[in-house]
């Protein structure tokens, strides 16, 4: 299945001019995400696990290289709000949010999209706002106003069902099966999305 998260960019700024070249986007009004992001004085870039930011005026110089945790695969830049999206493991979300470890249906190599929410106010100093993981493959990601739109593809999860051993009764096997399928709840069905914002860090 597909899910499609909606996230809040939070505030833009609407200073400075527009004198600088940016994303070609094929919709008016729907940005596009990108390894590659510029404003009037900065350029952000993706390199493997980490975020560059440049500044641009006068001499160029780097003024933040960060860390993401986990390989970074697209940005948008929304005035002081900059929205990266990187791919990290199930096992890798059990050390990020409070209760993902509490989830035995979900298997530690199960890939999962998370986004965090950068404040870049300060461009040297990018300060964590939120950051959200959805379970699946990244597919894509389109800002539309103020909404950040973020498609993964995941596969459907259920209880853990086994196969047929040799000599076993069909007959039982089936109705043990239909039975591990009645008894799941929806949870166990759906994927899963974790968000962790200030001191806020569930799983749902």
């Amino acid at each position: 299945g597909y899910m499609n998260a909606a996230a809040p960019m939070g505030a833009t700024d609407s200073s400075g001019n527009n004198d600088f070249s940016s994303t070609n986007n094929q919709e008016a009004g729907v940005d596009e995400a990108d390894i590659f992001q510029v404003d009037a004085s900065h350029a952000f870039a993706l390199h493997n696990d980490r975020l560059v930011i440049v500044e641009t005026t006068g001499t160029a110089r780097e003024v933040a290289d960060l860390p993401l945790g986990g390989a970074g695969i697209e940005m948008l830049l929304t005035g002081n709000r900059l929205a990266v999206i990187t791919g990290i493991r199930h096992e890798e979300a059990s050390a990020l949010y409070a209760n993902a470890e509490s989830i035995p249906s979900r298997s530690g190599d199960s890939p999962l999209v998370r986004v965090t929410i950068y404040d870049v106010t300060d461009r040297s100093q990018p300060r964590v706002l939120r950051d959200i993981s959805i379970e699946g493959e990244y597919l894509a990601t389109r800002r539309v106003d103020r909404q950040l739109h973020v498609v993964a593809r995941a596969v459907l999860g259920g209880p853990e069902l086994k196969p047929p051993s040799d000599g076993v009764n069909l007959s039982d096997w089936y109705d043990e099966q239909s039975e591990r399928i009645t008894a799941a709840n929806l949870d166990q069905w759906l994927p899963y999305v974790y968000s962790r914002g200030g001191s806020d860090s569930n799983a749902t």
